[in-house]
């Protein structure tokens, strides 16, 4: 291993310093801003929709003619296991068997994989079969059902849901 170098010159020990200075000074900074970044999450996910809810505001409008809003956001999401399999059901249930699209997962080499379930099996190459739901689809067919989408009515609500979707609604303010 190569020898490192000792010195007592000023200069570089005054840029070694500064160095140090700087690296304390990033942290610190990184940390008030992750500090920040919580404190306003806060405000937009819990502070400001309570406050809205208790006056019953849909919307505010600062002096400064800015508007303070209320939204809504729909997040869903497929579960694992047998919450999967009972959201699915549901979606057949409620007519929207055509968003479940089947996925088939394929061990083995480039050429193999071009073949069809039946040459798999054949082949005795291990493959999986499962159900899916594109997630943009799953949120526009959820949305649709709890009556969140523009002229669509009010079917279930969250709660009558299965767990499997994984639904719930976020409400954030918003600055406009």
């Amino acid at each position: 291993m190569e020898e490192l170098a000792k010195t007592n010159d000023a200069v570089a020990m005054k840029v070694v310093n500064e160095w140090q200075d700087c690296v304390k000074e990033v942290f610190t900074l990184e940390e008030k801003l992750k500090e920040a970044k919580e404190r306003q999450r806060r405000f937009e996910l819990s502070t400001l929709p309570a406050m809205f809810d208790e006056r019953e505001w849909k919307g505010l409008v600062l002096t400064n003619g800015r508007t303070v809003i209320i939204k809504e956001a729909l997040h869903v999401s497929l579960a694992k296991g047998a919450q999967r399999e009972e959201a699915l059901s549901f979606l057949r249930e409620s007519g929207n068997s055509g968003a479940i699209k089947q996925v088939l997962d394929i061990s083995g080499d480039n050429e193999d994989i071009q073949h069809a379930v039946d040459i798999l099996k054949h082949h005795a190459i291990e493959f999986e079969k499962k159900e899916d739901v594109h997630p943009m689809t799953l949120k526009s067919i959820v949305g649709e059902l709890l009556g969140m989408k523009e002229g669509s009515t009010t079917r279930f609500t969250l709660e009558e849901l299965p767990k499997g979707l994984g639904a719930f609604v976020e409400r954030k303010a918003e600055l406009k």
